[in-house]
């Protein structure tokens, strides 16, 4: 069973890393603003407030903030798919038993939904969307079209300077 939490629980962790700020439910709720500064503090929170901002939220959160400051630096976790597909790696669990978790935790894996399928080539590819370490508008470059993997069918590739993107990332 502890297994089985840990796995939810780097699941949630890396679901909510690579969720834009402007998706997170604290955005919603007003406590964050676009960047993920606090606007609204802990002691002021309402309930409903509190649960979109927990210890575990505050904890993610810092590491989001300390991550997006380091420019392509070496944080490899950039997109959902390409966070999956990590995780598989480190525990050599096949992606049947890491979606089977999820589904017995209550946990849906969107991963089939959220992102699609393209062909792409070599070359410089500017980001479509934000992810931690790079802001909308980057630029990357891709010098392989091989993927390095598949999570959920879809290819993963790795960039010039490390990343792991799905081509959903990249126009």
């Amino acid at each position: 069973m502890a297994n089985l939490a840990d796995t939810f629980y780097t699941f949630r962790f890396l679901k909510l890393l690579t969720t834009s700020w402007k998706k997170t439910e604290a955005f919603k709720e007003g406590v964050i603003d676009d960047k993920g500064k606090l606007l609204v503090k802990v002691k002021d929170q309402t309930n409903d407030q509190k649960d979109t901002y927990s210890t575990f939220h505050r904890l993610v959160y810092n590491i989001k903030r300390i991550l997006e400051k380091v420019p392509f630096g070496s944080s490899k976790i950039k997109s959902y798919a390409g966070a999956l597909f990590l995780l598989r790696e480190e525990t050599g669990m096949s992606e049947e038993d890491i979606t089977n978790v999820l589904d017995q935790l209550g946990h849906e894996c969107d991963v089939y939904i959220s992102e699609g399928i393209e062909v792409i080539e070599k070359g410089d590819y500017i980001l479509s969307t934000d992810i931690i370490g790079a802001s909308k508008g980057s630029v990357v470059t891709l010098e392989n079209t091989n993927h390095v993997g598949l999570f959920s069918g879809i290819p993963i590739y790795k960039t010039t300077h490390g990343l792991y993107l799905t081509a959903n990332n990249m126009k």
